[in-house]
């Protein structure tokens, strides 16, 4: 199968890695860039949807590893061209609506279909099909450095500008059934997540789960070193994070983030609802580091895509807008991701308590 990866960054490196040794693997970008393991690679411009779609005419199927504000057109642009498509772009826009033409163009399309949103969609989905309803969900999730440094205690493993718009883009989620908003540096608390002490926001990762997983509670937290919140809600309330002021914001800050290359990811999903008439809970965490030349945010994000495009080369996806949640409600695709990411040396456990075994 041929398959183009628009972007080389991060992710995309880490996609070809897993992806060479089965397909020929393309990688398309605005730069010259060179992915070890890669077949070639493909000047474009994925905003410029006519030049995009004269590229991937010849292409199988393709993996979007792009910034956010591309990540909806790319994703249309490949609907309409007939090519399966999994996307790890993060876009304010919902991509259900897009299911009719999906399915009337013979096309699957996993969407999110990276770390978070991604596996937490994945995870939360099987459990929906574990519980006969969930009554509350909390996910808390993060990449963080390994060795924190002043001024800001954070380095950036992927776009900028994305980052930033964690902290500006209310943070939708789940109260009594209804979906709600909130500022996301309104309420920045202290938590312990897998025995570190860290900071938390509300943040806007729940996407496609607002509308497919039926749930009383559902919320989710971005995880945060201490020290760095506080310091960006400055930023923030000086107006620095504005439209007119972003632009030069990512400029000075950016030098000061620099992925060493040494980070972690971690994730908990937990939730709680009845089974049978028991009340029951279900457990996921998450751990990983950078190995192997990846960081550890790629490694997460760009593999579980890789597992997806598997999953979809194999025909064992349908067609339409696929949000993993859907994949993690089928138990055989949900343990087919799960056991290639834990073969890749990315750490999953998966727990569930009853009243009766507390």
């Amino acid at each position: 199968m041929k398959i183009l990866v628009l972007g080389g960054g991060n992710v995309g490196r880490a996609v070809v890695t897993d992806l060479s040794d089965i397909h020929e693997v393309w990688v398309g970008d605005r730069e010259p860039v060179d992915v070890p393991g890669a077949a070639g690679t493909i000047l474009l411009d994925a905003s410029d949807h006519r030049d995009l779609k004269e590229n991937i005419a010849h292409m199988d199927m393709v993996i979007c590893a792009l910034p956010s504000f591309l990540g909806y057109g790319t994703l249309k642009t490949c609907i309409d061209a007939g090519k399966d498509v999994v996307d790890v772009s993060f876009s304010p826009k919902d991509p259900l609506p897009l299911d009719k033409d999906a399915k009337e163009a013979g096309v699957t399309a996993a969407v999110d279909a990276g770390f978070g949103p991604g596996l937490t969609n994945l995870f939360v989905g099987n459990i929906s099909r574990e519980l006969d309803g969930i009554s509350e969900c909390y996910i808390k999730i993060g990449g963080l450095p390994q060795h924190p440094k002043p001024p800001l205690y954070y380095e950036s493993t992927w776009c900028t500008r994305d980052l930033i718009e964690e902290f500006t883009r209310d943070a939708r989620m789940i109260s009594h059934g209804k979906i709600i908003r909130k500022k996301p540096l309104e309420s920045i608390g202290a938590t312990e997540v897998m025995g570190y002490k860290l900071e938390e926001f509300y943040s806007d990762g729940l996407r496609t789960l607002l509308h497919t997983v039926d749930a009383e509670i559902m919320e989710e937290t971005t995880l945060r070193w201490p020290g760095h919140l506080d310091k960006i809600k400055v930023l923030n309330d000086l107006g620095f994070f504005d439209d007119e002021h972003v632009d030069d914001t990512v400029d000075v800050i950016s030098p000061v983030m620099v992925n060493s290359g040494s980070d972690i990811s971690i994730m908990t999903v937990v939730a709680k609802g009845p089974k049978n008439g028991v009340d029951r809970m279900v457990y996921y965490e998450l751990y990983d580091e950078a190995r192997d030349g990846l960081s550890s945010m790629s490694r997460t994000t760009g593999f579980t895509a890789a597992a997806v495009a598997r999953l979809i080369s194999d025909g064992r996806i349908p067609e339409g807008i696929m949000p993993l949640e859907y994949l993690g409600m089928e138990m055989e695709i949900h343990d087919y991701i799960i056991d290639l990411l834990t073969d890749r040396g990315i750490t999953i456990n998966r727990k569930i308590f009853r009243d009766d075994l507390r």
